[in-house]
């Protein structure tokens, strides 16, 4: 609370993250007193007293859910959750000028001091507004201010290095962020994702394996793991460990995909067109499951409901030579022939392999139909 409040008058030490002491310091004990003395100056401060009451207290109660009283995380504080209660103290640092104002004691000074603080904390201001611009300048700067302390700033930017795909610089942040703290899940799975994109499944396995030794409740590296399990051939074990990550997370994107893959693979048609929608309603604008909703519905014998699923797919990825080749399939289920023909055509064109004998069939049938419309 002391450490929150003074940064409030004298914004120094700033970090998005502040990890806790390994031990109790002095400075600990002192804020522990400046406490005290703070509730001894409010009895004591007369006139001022309901003001300061209403400041302090107006700061103190908007910090109370984030004191880590109760733990709620691993951050000894964090100088955003004070954007609210700032007001508390910007209202009693208000009072004092308008005190100095209408005293005449040092009145002249009232307006360029304010000019002056307000310049300075947006100075302050700009010079943080570049640590916010993504991931990495951000867990940089908690790096660069707790360098041996906070493993959970080295492990969140590997993970943001490696969606980047920095592989190495993402394996040294998450190889530094795993000897600070080795029971740290996240460091894990980021080095279990190295390997697997690097095509090392056996190692990937083993680092999933540990952060969901840790962590058993990982919705992301369960739905990791799944995926190296499925590239080893054991769809079984992909298959459970991805309803285990849906469990935990059922708005899981990636899990929901790979457990429309990995059914396909099992053959496992019970289910599939409710698995594929489901994904859909997350992810409408997927092209390819887009296609997989259509060919799920034309093995169903239901063209009309596959070629308005070609049809989105095709708005998605217009041209592509495999949705074209479906929808040839879809139209000619509907006995729209000449359309079959033109799509089938397209489709070709753009490199699909189509059945032997599949165009002449549909000029065939096409140019009868002409003869008995004429």
């Amino acid at each position: 609370l002391v450490a929150q409040l003074g940064k409030q008058l004298l914004p120094l030490g700033l970090s998005p993250y502040h990890p806790y002491p390994g031990e109790l310091s002095p400075r600990h004990y002192v804020g522990a007193m400046i406490l005290v003395g703070l509730v001894v100056l409010v009895a004591k401060s007369g006139t001022w007293r309901r003001d300061l009451s209403f400041g302090l207290t107006f700061f103190a109660v908007n910090l109370l859910f984030v004191l880590q009283v109760l733990s709620a995380g691993d951050a000894f504080l964090a100088e955003r959750f004070t954007y609210v209660g700032s007001v508390g103290v910007a209202f009693i640092v208000g009072r004092g000028f308008e005190e100095i104002r209408c005293t005449g004691r040092f009145s002249n000074l009232a307006a360029p001091g304010v000019a002056v603080g307000v310049a300075v904390l947006a100075l302050v201001t700009i010079g943080r507004i570049g640590i916010w611009k993504n991931s990495e300048t951000l867990w940089s700067s908690v790096i660069e201010r707790y360098p041996d302390t906070a493993a959970v700033a080295w492990a969140n930017r590997g993970g943001y290095r490696l969606t980047e795909g920095r592989l190495e610089e993402a394996e040294k942040d998450s190889r530094r962020a795993v000897e600070l703290d080795p029971g740290g899940s996240v460091a894990w799975n980021n080095l279990g994702r190295i390997r697997f994109e690097s095509g090392n499944f056996e190692e990937a396995a083993q680092f999933y394996d540990t952060a969901l030794e840790i962590q058993p409740a990982f919705p992301v590296a369960l739905s990791n793991r799944a995926a190296v399990a499925a590239r080893q051939g054991d769809l079984i074990l992909a298959l459970d460990l991805l309803d285990r990550a849906l469990a935990l997370d059922p708005l899981s994107t990636n899990a929901r995909r790979d457990r429309v893959i990995v059914l396909k693979s099992l053959d496992r048609r019970d289910g599939f067109l409710e698995e594929v929608r489901a994904y859909l309603q997350l992810v409408p604008d997927d092209p390819v499951m887009q296609n997989e909703l259509g060919v799920t519905h034309l093995d169903r014998g239901d063209p009309g409901e596959a070629l308005l699923a070609f049809d989105r797919a095709l708005k998605l990825e217009p041209g592509d030579p495999l949705f074209l080749q479906n929808r040839s399939y879809a139209l000619l289920a509907l006995e729209r022939r000449e359309e079959a023909l033109a799509a089938a055509m397209e489709a070709q064109a753009g490199g699909a392999q189509l059945p032997p004998g599949y165009l002449e069939r549909l000029r065939a049938t096409s140019s009868v139909e002409q003869r008995q419309v004429k």
